[in-house]
């Protein structure tokens, strides 16, 4: 009986020791603020111009770039599409982002069939799939 007591008591004082440091260690950190999330898309060309994505190519080695805030901020990064048109933005602590294609538009052929922008606010640790960017064959009336 005496063996179960001091077990018991040797028990409660360890779990005590290991609640206490636990939460000194981190009274002073918020987990959630520190958590980082994450926003994926992708660009490709609306060849049925339905602003929608029917099996149709990714249009690779877009420069995209994200802002934080808006798009009038200065480029805080900026990736380029893969080969199927996909990018991904890692590491974002929570916050408004700005994401925007620098596609050449008319001068080369091309223009977009969605909005040309997305603003996104993503929570911390949340993975966002932004609303694709979608881009025509641009065709010159006045010259057909």
């Amino acid at each position: 009986m005496k063996k179960n007591i001091k077990l018991t008591t040797f028990l409660c004082m360890i779990t005590s020791v290991l609640l206490v440091n636990a939460c000194t260690n981190n009274s002073n950190i918020n987990p959630s603020k520190h958590e980082l999330g994450s926003i994926t898309g992708r660009v490709y060309f609306d060849e049925n111009s339905n602003k929608e994505c029917d099996c149709e190519c990714g249009i690779e080695d877009i420069k995209i770039r994200i802002y934080k805030n808006s798009c009038a901020e200065s480029i805080f990064q900026s990736v380029d599409s893969d080969e199927e048109g996909y990018f991904i933005f890692d590491d974002l602590e929570a916050g408004t982002y700005c994401i925007y294609p620098d596609i050449p538009f008319t001068c080369e052929g091309f223009t977009p069939t969605t909005g040309i922008n997305r603003i996104i606010e993503i929570k911390p640790g949340e993975s966002i799939e932004a609303e694709w960017f979608s881009y025509e064959k641009y065709v010159d009336l006045a010259t057909d």
